[in-house]
């Protein structure tokens, strides 16, 4: 790979390219776009990837790697979109990551087997437009994430042991006023759900939100006015 030292954009999705991610990619240190998405990839992530000083795409998604994700990873700052999801990968979030990812847009980390708690520090990252950290098995109360002003979807839905502590974050999402997409649904949220959903962003078009919620659906909820889907299956109400 010494040889495409220049090489800056590499695309190889959608093939039926197999086996591990060979390392020495991490010597392509001019690479600013790296997608290997849909293949049947496997093995690790490896550490040498976080060489590529200069990526702002890391696209690996819907492949079988495996794994905990190396954490000088999440040291790549330049990174706009990191993609893994739909993989087995597993560990925990580095606490630290928001801060550690300034400049991420696209987040996507859905469908592997993550664990422990959502690093309150990705809401140091405010340049974040879609969390997507669904489909994983993340506890822990959700963290407060008002200060994305950019945020349009945030999906957490499936991680079952995920809980909703004192309701704080949905109030903190009020100030995510681009919020289009939030599906909580899946997890291990619990009591009453607060009249404030309704304070949601007017631009809000999908809630999903099926889980042991107790009480009655909020009278203001027709003035979500771009609501299309409103998904409360499981809603116990007295």
């Amino acid at each position: 790979m010494n040889s495409y030292a220049s090489l800056e954009f590499l695309a190889l999705t959608e093939n039926s390219l197999s086996g591990a991610i060979p390392s020495s990619l991490g010597n392509l240190s001019s690479l600013a776009v790296l997608i290997a998405a849909e293949n049947q990839l496997t093995g690790g992530i490896p550490a040498s990837l976080a060489r590529l000083s200069n990526i702002h795409i890391l696209d690996l998604t819907y492949n079988n790697l495996s794994g905990t994700v190396p954490n000088s990873i999440y040291n790549l700052s330049l990174l706009t979109y990191l993609g893994i999801a739909g993989n087995g990968l597993v560990g925990t979030l580095p606490s630290n990551m928001g801060n550690t990812l300034p400049n991420i847009e696209n987040l996507v980390m859905s469908g592997n087997n993550f664990q422990g708690w959502i690093p309150g520090s990705l809401a140091n990252a405010t340049n974040l437009v879609i969390l997507h950290l669904a489909q994983n098995s993340f506890s822990g109360v959700i963290p407060s994430l008002g200060s994305l002003p950019n945020l349009q979807k945030l999906m957490l839905f499936q991680n079952q042991w995920l809980e909703a502590g004192d309701w704080m974050f949905l109030s903190s999402l009020m100030n995510c006023t681009q919020l289009a997409m939030l599906t909580l649904d899946g997890n291990n949220l619990k009591g009453d759900l607060p009249s404030l959903v309704t304070n949601l962003s007017r631009s809000l078009e999908y809630l999903a939100g099926s889980n042991h919620i107790t009480g009655t659906i909020p009278a203001g909820i027709g003035d979500l006015v771009s609501l299309s889907m409103l998904y409360l299956r499981v809603l116990r109400v007295p």
